[in-house]
């Protein structure tokens, strides 16, 4: 454990540091991934009744309510990339 944080990062000094073409690509793709999920949901919700479009509402909003006051534990980790 003398390696490694309480969380299991890496210590700043022991990271390599990574070049700024890099990030940006890496940011890059998470955004196009990002734009790739919205234009598949535009498209598969184009069918949905007013109804069911709102219960997805309300559950998407409810999703971002959790990840904005539920704690830490919701803004890392798998839940957080969900």
């Amino acid at each position: 454990m003398d390696d490694f944080s309480t969380f299991g990062h890496a210590r700043p000094r022991d990271r390599a540091e990574a070049g700024t073409s890099t990030l940006l690509g890496q940011v890059m793709f998470l955004v196009a991934v990002a734009l790739g999920f919205m234009t598949a949901g535009a498209f598969i919700g184009q069918e949905l009744s007013q109804g069911t479009a709102l219960i997805c509402f309300l559950a998407g909003f409810g999703m971002l309510l959790a990840q904005a006051f539920g704690g830490e534990r919701f803004r890392v980790g798998a839940f957080a990339i969900g």
